[in-house]
Order: structure tokens, then sequence, then C-alpha cells
């Protein structure tokens, strides 16, 4: 949609202008506009809170979990305007049992899995906060999971990698 422009008049009061309720449409319309473009249409998460005591860990090839659970989100692409995911990682604190090398991102679209992004684990962090915009270039209404890997030994040296979540854990997406 184009720009909505509010007629003011020649000058004030002449009644050359929008009525006011005419002005108040076209606002509003900008602004719906507005926050359409700007606003996450599809968001999902995987978070642990602060204070939950178990940890988000994967031995080396493996997907990283959580209570038995994979730590992965799922979105569905709602707009053809939207070609990227915003992606947020967040622990504050990691243990290595030997490992070091890559933790992958890994984007899976109808079973296919792909490496989209990776960082380094060493002896000596303290933990990660990223973000990452994935370019997935998906038509819409196709689901992307997003998973976390451990794939140590791949470059470096395998072994367990464990993201204590005393100070809670984040792993998330949103559509932009």
């Amino acid at each position: 949609m184009a720009q909505q422009v509010i007629f003011v008049g020649s000058s004030a009061n002449d009644g050359t202008g929008d009525t006011l309720r005419n002005a108040m449409v076209k606002t509003n319309t900008n602004f719906t506009e507005l926050y359409g473009l700007h606003s996450a249409r599809s968001h999902a998460e995987y978070n642990v809170p602060y204070g939950d005591v178990g940890p988000v860990t994967a031995n080396d090839t493996e997907q990283f979990v959580h209570d038995g659970s994979p730590v992965e989100f799922t979105i569905t692409v709602t707009d053809v305007s939207r070609t990227e995911v915003l992606i947020i990682f967040s622990a504050p604190s990691i243990l290595l049992s030997g490992a070091q090398g890559p933790i992958v991102i890994q984007r899976v679209v109808s079973g296919v899995g792909t490496y989209i992004h990776g960082f380094i684990v060493s002896s000596i962090d303290n933990g990660y906060h990223m973000v990452y915009e994935d370019a997935h270039g998906q038509s819409v209404g196709t689901e992307i999971t997003y998973k976390l890997i451990n794939i140590t030994g791949s470059g470096g040296v395998g072994g367990v990698v464990e993201f204590p979540t005393t100070y809670g854990f984040q792993f998330c997406g949103r559509e932009i």
C-alpha cells in the first residue's frame, strides 16, 4: 500500500483538508502497515528458565538435549517478503569434558539438514550469547526446524559439551 497522506488544507480551518475522522483512518492504516512490516510473524523458542538445574548437554555428534527433550524450535514461513530467521542463542556458562571444536545450528527443511552456523568451544569458555540471521529462502507455508548439534570431534576433540542452566538457557528464532 502507498502511504496515505493527510490533507491539511491551504490554511488553518479553511475547510479544504481531511475531516478529523478521515485523518485518523489514514493514520491507523499507515501505522498498521508499519507494524506489519516490522513485527515478527512467526516465533518459536526452546527456553530453560532461570534456576532450572538440569543441564543442556550433548556428546560429540549428537543433538543437544535438556531433560530428554531435543534442543530445537520450528517456525512456519508466513510471508513471501520474510526471507530470514533471526536466531538468538544465549547460554551464560559452559562446561567441557575433553571437548574442543564446533557446535552448529542445523536447519532442517523437508527432512534435509544443513549446517548453517557454527561456533567454536574451547577449554576457556564462559558461555555464549549470539544473534545470527539465516537467509533461508523458503516459500510460504514451509516448516523450518533449527537444531543445536555438538560436532566437536569434527576439526577438534570430541567429548561432552554441557550448558549448565542455573542462569537459564535460550535458543529461539523469529521470522524477519
